[in-house]
């Protein structure tokens, strides 16, 4: 998923066109923003998150997609629900 975080639906909509955004696109109504804020703990952007098959959030603030460490940050979430 990609979350806008602002508050302008024309901006939103824009940013997706014009960087060719794929995947899943939401955005947080005005009144809704402070507490996706709180409630996923995000302090900048990008921010990302790893969710589980269930669509349980496993671990938040990850390293970056195309960061080496995500595979050992996956790795070991694998192994704890092997036990």
């Amino acid at each position: 998923y990609n979350v806008y975080m602002g508050q302008n639906e024309t901006t939103w909509k824009t940013l997706i066109k014009n960087h060719q955004i794929q995947g899943v696109n939401v955005r947080n109504r005005e009144d809704k923003e402070k507490n996706a804020t709180l409630q996923y703990n995000v302090r900048s952007t990008p921010s990302f998150f790893l969710i589980d098959q269930a669509g349980n959030l496993s671990m938040n603030r990850t390293p970056h997609p195309n960061s080496p460490e995500l595979i050992a940050v996956i790795r070991a979430l694998l192994d704890e629900k092997q036990e």
